[in-house]
């Protein structure tokens, strides 16, 4: 995975309702999980765009 993306990822995200052990952003599990998830309770957050943006260029193939 591409580290820079990685890293701006988890910076989008930390304010996101989302499992801590999700935001570690391990591997392409996490990656897909939070893709197919993060809508769910972080629609309205400002870096919701951001954050769908980011895990699309990291190849997670279903964000919602």
């Amino acid at each position: 995975m591409d580290e820079k993306l990685v890293a701006s990822l988890k910076e989008a995200i930390k304010d996101m309702n989302i499992p801590e052990m999700r935001k570690n952003v391990g591997n392409m599990s996490d990656v897909r999980w939070i893709g197919r998830n993060m809508a769910i309770r972080n629609s309205g957050h400002p870096n919701f765009e951001q954050a769908r943006d980011l895990l699309r260029q990291l190849g997670a193939g279903l964000v919602i």
